[in-house]
């Protein structure tokens, strides 16, 4: 008996389509399986209108085995996924697994996908089209999002969207933009206008035109910008170029980084073809060395190894690790050179500096110039520090300041100077080693001149060494280790002369000679001394002249002296003449205390004073008067006017035209005359009638007074007598 359906067991899920289902097929009933049942199904068609006039057949179940028709629309809970294609739209074309969406895209790759847009085609295998218009995406997994006439044509290359972009190489992106080329490996263009990512892994952010066709190349944005060395970049600007591995270029128009690991900051028309060169801004700037470097400004020059120019104009550093910091048209041209500013300024020493100023020049070794204008450093270790037109040319010179200064030092070794100094002033030339002009005006020294000094007055002259010129107008020092402290118009020919000041003071023909001042003396001998005067010359050895006027020791009067007066004059050794005007000496060992136009014309002669006297015998002796002589050795005359001693030993003791002829005689008074040895005369006019006798006028002799008795003693006068008869004059003579 059968079993009623309700009667049977409940059935177990899932099915797998092996489940027996019975059907009547041709009046029988037979068996079949679920699966077979559902392949009917899905295959059936029917009439949706049911025999109306549309008569459109449709399959009402989608079925695995046929190309399933929708006419609703469709709603997916789940994944929608296949091994075939999946074309949407009108006159869509699909490859083997690709979905093509929109109108008129063909996805003609390998699994590749068109989700949209108009006349896109996605060719290579796994390539990708979003939307937009004429857009191709050729590449092996290539992708075009969006835009219009995008070309994605290298391997996992990517076209953002824009127009007419493409995505040419390997990996290779296009963001957006217009007119864009990515053509090197793994390039990148971010956007913009017509640009162009050519090196492989190069990179256009943005900008217009810009080529970055080194290796990793990079351009930020600008205009007309080319990255050309590898690794490379131009962060934005206007026509800038980069053509040096690494090279930079930050902005700016016109700028060329030529050079490998190269900068330029900004600026316009810069140029770095160095290596490591760098160029910060400015206009018209080059770097060209390796490390060289432009800070700014316009038209500098850094074409040495590590050489600076930090701002200015027309700025040249040419040495080895040379800086010009500003200013104008300055050349560094030696190695380690320095310049601070000015104009046209050279430094083209080695480690020379010049610090400002105009067309100054250090051009030696180490030399430095710190400012003025027209200064010259030449030599190894020289310096000017300011000042106009001064050049300092010997090694280890030095100019403090002034203008039209001069160290000639520049022999074949440029050592004739060497260490000279000048501090200061006008028109000044030392040529000598290790000398010194303080300043003033026109002053020299001469080659010869070593160690010498001047400090400054106007002028003046050193010939030879260890000398020196305190100040003064138009002095000259000829003679080695000489001294002039001030004055003007002195001269020392002569070793160690020393003239401390006055006006045309003169040391010619001795040694260590000295004039303490006054006008116009001359010492001609070895350690003559002038103290003052005027118009006074001491020309004998060890001679000295005090002062006064006119006053003359000539080159016989050795170790004579002339304290002061005018017109002295002394003519012989070892004599002195104090003052008084007119007086000579013609002996040695002589002395004229003072007086007028007194003369000692033999040795050890004498004159105290007086007018018009004469010594001229040996150690004779004029006191003073006037015309008195003592012409015969010996003689004296006291005083008085007019008298003479003419005899040996003979004397005067005063009064007026006395003579005393006699030998050892002695005569005073007036008009008298002795004329015998030892004849005395105190009278007046009287004439000696006896040797040894005493003669005068009248003869007073005080009573008491005189001895009263013989004294026994020959020649002595005594009383005899006395009482009424008074007494008597005796001589005694025993």
């Amino acid at each position: 008996m059968g079993i009623k359906i309700t009667g049977l067991p409940d059935n177990e899920l899932p099915y797998d389509g092996h489940e027996l289902v019975p059907l009547v097929e041709t009046g029988e009933t037979r068996r079949g399986t679920l699966s077979s049942f559902l392949n009917y199904l899905s295959g059936a068609e029917y009439d949706i209108d049911h025999a109306g006039t549309a008569h459109t057949i449709v399959q009402p179940i989608a079925s695995p085995l046929k190309n399933n028709f929708f006419i609703k629309d469709q709603t997916i809970i789940g994944n929608l996924s296949g091994i075939g294609n999946i074309v949407l739209g009108e006159n869509a074309e699909g490859g083997t697994c690709a979905a093509a969406l929109g109108n008129c895209n063909a996805a003609a790759g390998s699994c590749a996908t068109v989700a949209g847009g108009y006349e896109g085609n996605a060719s290579g295998a796994t390539s990708f089209v979003g939307g937009g218009f004429s857009n191709v995406a050729s590449g092996l997994s290539s992708a075009v999002v969006g835009g219009a006439s995008g070309r994605a044509s290298g391997i996992g290359s990517i076209v953002g969207g824009g127009f007419s972009n493409q995505a040419v190489a390997n990996h290779s992106v296009v963001v957006g933009g217009v007119s864009s080329i990515a053509s090197g490996a793994c390039s990148y263009v971010g956007g913009g206008c017509k640009q162009i990512a050519c090196g492989a892994e190069s990179t256009v952010v943005g900008g217009a035109s810009g080529i970055a066709s080194g290796a990793q190349s990079f351009i930020g944005g600008g205009c007309n910008n080319f990255a050309v060395g590898d690794r490379s970049s131009v962060v934005g600007g206007f026509s800038s170029r980069t053509t040096g591995t690494q090279s930079s270029v930050g902005g700016g128009f016109c700028n060329r980084a030529l050079g490998n690991f190269s900068f330029i900051g900004g600026g316009g028309s810069n140029f770095s073809p160095g290596v490591s060169a760098t160029v910060a801004g400015g206009a018209g700037n080059i770097a060209c060395a390796t490390g060289s470097f432009v800070g700014g400004g316009q038209w500098n020059y850094a074409c040495g190894n590590c050489s600076t120019v930090a701002g200015g104009v027309s700025g040249f550093a040419s040495g080895g690790c040379s800086t010009v910091v500003g200013g104008i048209s300055s050349t560094a041209s030696g190695a380690v050179a320095f310049i601070g500013g000015g104009d046209n300024n050279t430094a083209s020493g080695d480690s020379s500096f010049v610090g400002g100023g105009s067309r100054n020049l250090a051009a030696g070794l180490s030399s430095f110039v710190g400012g003025g204008t027209c200064n010259i450093a030449r030599s190894i270790g020289s310096t000017v520090v300011g000042g106009a037109s001064s050049i300092a040319c010997g090694e280890f010179t030095f100019i403090g300041g002034g203008c039209n200064n001069y160290i000639n030092g520049c022999g074949a070794d440029e050592c004739f100077a060497r260490g000279a100094v000048i501090v200061g002033g006008c028109n000044n030339l030392n040529n000598s080693e290790m000398s010194i002009i303080g300043g003033g005006n026109n002053n020299q020294t001469t080659i010869c001149a070593a160690s010498s000094f001047i400090g400054g007055g106007s002028d003046n002259y050193i010939l030879y060494c260890g000398s020196a010129i305190v100040a003064g107008l138009r002095n000259r020092v000829e003679g080695v280790t000489g001294f002039i402290g001030a004055g003007a118009d002195n001269f020392i020919q002569d070793e160690a002369g020393v003239i401390v000041g006055g006006l045309s003071g003169c040391i010619s023909g001795g040694c260590y000679s000295f004039i303490g001042g006054g006008c116009h003396n001359v010492t001609g001998g070895n350690s003559t001394s002038i103290l003052g005067g005027f118009c006074n010359q001491a020309l004998g050895d060890f001679s000295t002249v005090g002062g006064g006027c006119k006053n003359l020791i000539t080159s016989d009067g050795d170790n004579s002296s002339i304290f002061s007066g005018i017109s002295n004059l002394m003519l012989n050794t070892e004599s002195f003449i104090g003052a008084g005007c007119y007086n000579a000496v013609y002996a040695s060992g002589t002395v004229i205390a003072g007086g007028s136009e007194n003369k000692v014309c033999d040795s050890g002669a004498s004159v105290v004073g007086g007018c018009l006297n004469v010594a001229s015998g040996c150690q004779s002796f004029v006191g003073g008067g006037e015309q008195n002589y003592a012409t015969a050795d010996r003689t004296t005359v006291a005083g008085g006017f007019s008298s003479c001693a003419t005899s040996g030993g003979a004397a005067i003791v005063g009064g007026q035209c006395n003579c005393a002829a006699g030998g050892n005689s002695i005569v005073g008074g007036s008009r008298n005359r002795s004329t015998h040895t030892g004849a005395h005369i105190l009278a007046t006019d009287t004439a000696s009638i006896s040797a040894h006798a005493f003669h005068a006028n009248r003869l007073f002799l005080s009573a008491g007074a005189l001895a009263t008795a013989d004294p026994g003693i020959a020649g002595q006068v005594y009383l005899s007598g006395g009482g009424a008869a008074g007494y008597t004059l005796m001589i005694s003579n025993p």
